[in-house]
């Protein structure tokens, strides 16, 4: 068949299925499924994370535990298989810390994220491995009735894909009756001691505010309960009538609305561990301060039906051994040979651009990179079309609709043009490609926008804040350079210095404000009504506003319909409680 007749993916998720159909990809799967290992090569570009999400979908039962070779991959890496995914698998990371810090609490993103990590893991190794059962037999029982679960407890079923990296595995976590012993469980009808758990809550470290912004902090208003755990993305609405929980869900922090409804929530929180004071005797001889009480490996938690996915091995444990020598005090930390053991232990597939000697079943990907274009702007849409075989095809990402639109109207006006003549070849979607690669044999490029038009890819980062909270500004001397100001109509921005400049022939001073992007923007001094201080929480630092957007004027309108949506919510509530 020619590739003109092939059908074009509509998504990213759908090139799993040209995965699939690689040769010899389904035999390393029958090896993995069989508790054997095997080995792909040939996955260049974002290709290994598009060769795990293929994995996920032909193994749907297993978990996978993806190992990256650096600590700033685990990111990436982490929002490049989410791309590929047809639904939104429960994907969890699994950090490591570059230097282990002296103290640390709930509030620590690294500690809370590889604490969250090994509490699920451990509660699917009990929901689905049976004791003596064979975890590589899939045998299903349909002549049982099983009724439809909980989104709780599906949750809890759902066979996870984590993402981590050598040195992540190196460093030693709770033991896992700790861990159990950190944890509370909440659900829907007990009766819950509020008094008790505020204390529980702040022995722990979290603390009580009038309104949860940042993982760590709680507050109580009448009936109900907000508490954002570090190990959770989002906070936790907690209703009571009387003593008794009524009803537990996850709500936005920006907007207030609703995520989603739990029958249940779990809390893990251990109390903070705080250094020593001073040198101690035989401080050499011990582990380092912040796992000095940490005894097990996040390996003993795995469950049985794991698959280990080895991203670019070599370079893995070269990380993981220049970790170890980087560290001062490595005593408690597992070594690098004990670890790749235990890993290979597991059925394992090492995925890589190159082949290697390999004794296990191996799958040779006809994939290769995709070379920098030279030019920019549309001269690198004409470029990508010339580079084009005469039935190639081009799967090209945009990171959001906006610029999907653009780009199709780019391909319409070039055509008009006779500036290129097959824009049809070229197949538009959306998602992000971090680095693109091409199918040989089909002939088909996938491309983001941002590598075609040599643009840096920039991580899309979840803001926990509210909308910043200001206070006007009374004179120039309020403010020094490098504060944060918000700007009535264009929203936050850093002050940047006094400057005089003609305006309409006479000389008046302007406030220098620096918004996202570089962009210097003077306002008058007859202005500076419109110019407020910043005042927020010391633990956050808001991003800039992008000057010219409308995103700032729809943040705020947005929080005035929350604000609306919670006092209806309130009123309802308190009605339904006034009529019971």
């Amino acid at each position: 068949m020619s590739n003109v007749t092939q059908r074009v993916p509509e998504t990213l998720a759908d090139l799993t299925a040209l995965i699939a159909c690689e040769p010899d990809f389904s035999a390393v799967v029958a090896q993995l499924r069989t508790g054997n290992s095997g080995a792909i090569d040939g996955a260049w570009g974002s290709a290994c994370a598009l060769v795990t999400a293929a994995l996920r979908e032909s193994c749907p039962e297993h978990n996978i535990l993806v190992v990256v070779p650096g600590i700033r991959d685990i990111d990436d890496f982490h929002d490049q298989v989410t791309e590929f995914l047809s639904e939104n698998g429960h994907l969890l990371p699994f950090p490591a810390w570059e230097s282990l810090p002296e103290e640390h609490d709930i509030t620590d993103r690294i500690f809370a994220a590889r604490l969250g990590t090994v509490r699920v893991l451990n509660e699917r190794s009990t929901a689905n491995d049976v004791p003596g059962a064979d975890p590589w037999n899939f045998t299903v029982d349909t002549t049982q009735s099983v009724a439809a679960p909980t989104a709780a407890v599906s949750d809890e079923r759902e066979p996870a894909i984590v993402v981590t990296c050598l040195p992540a595995l190196l460093q030693p976590v709770l033991a896992r009756t700790e861990i159990e012993n950190a944890t509370r469980r909440l659900s829907n009808g007990e009766v819950l001691n509020i008094n008790e758990l505020m204390d529980w809550l702040m022995d722990r470290g979290f603390e009580r505010v009038t309104a949860v912004e940042l993982p760590g902090e709680f507050c109580v208003h009448g009936g109900i309960l907000d508490i954002f755990p570090p190990t959770e993305g989002d906070p936790i609405r907690i209703e009571l009538f009387g003593d008794e929980i009524e009803s537990i869900r996850s709500f936005d922090v920006e907007s207030q609305r609703r995520v989603s409804d739990l029958e249940s929530v779990a809390l893990t929180a251990t109390r903070p561990v705080k250094p020593p004071d001073g040198p101690q005797p035989g401080d050499s001889l011990r582990p380092h301060t912040a796992i000095e009480t940490a005894t097990e490996s996040l390996l003993d938690s795995l469950p049985g039906k794991t698959i280990v996915v080895l991203n670019d091995m070599g370079q893995a444990i070269s990380e993981g051994k220049l970790y170890l020598q980087r560290l001062a005090n490595p005593i408690g930390m597992f070594s690098v040979e004990a670890t790749m053991s235990r890993l290979t232990d597991f059925p394992s597939v090492t995925v890589d651009g190159l082949a290697a000697d390999s004794f296990e079943k191996s799958c040779h990907l006809k994939l290769e990179t995709v070379e920098q274009f030279s030019s920019s702007g549309r001269d690198a849409l004409i470029e990508l079309v010339e580079s084009l075989g005469p039935d190639d095809r081009v799967l090209l990402s945009c990171h959001n609709d906006g610029e999907k639109q653009r780009l199709s109207d780019l391909l319409s006006e070039t055509t008009e043009a006779g500036e290129i003549d097959s824009a049809e070849r070229i197949h538009l979607c959306l998602g992000r490609v971090a680095r693109g690669f091409r199918f040989v044999e089909r002939g088909l490029t996938v491309i983001s926008d941002n590598e075609l038009f040599s643009r840096s890819q920039v991580r899309q980062v979840r803001t926990r804040r509210r909308t910043a909270d200001s206070r006007a500004i009374d004179t120039f001397l309020d403010l020094r350079d490098g504060d944060l100001v918000v700007h009535v109509t264009q929203g936050i921005a850093k002050y940047r210095g006094m400057a005089m400049m003609d305006n309409e022939g006479e000389q008046e001073e302007h406030l220098l404000l620096e918004f996202r992007d570089q962009v210097i923007v003077y306002v008058p001094a007859s202005l500076i009504h419109l110019v407020q201080k910043y005042i927020g929480p010391a633990k956050s630092v808001p991003e800039l506003s992008k000057f010219g957007s409308m995103s700032w004027e729809k943040k705020k309108n947005k929080v005035a319909e929350a604000v609306t949506d919670m006092a209806s919510d309130m009123l309802k509530l308190q009605a339904e409680r006034d009529s019971k």
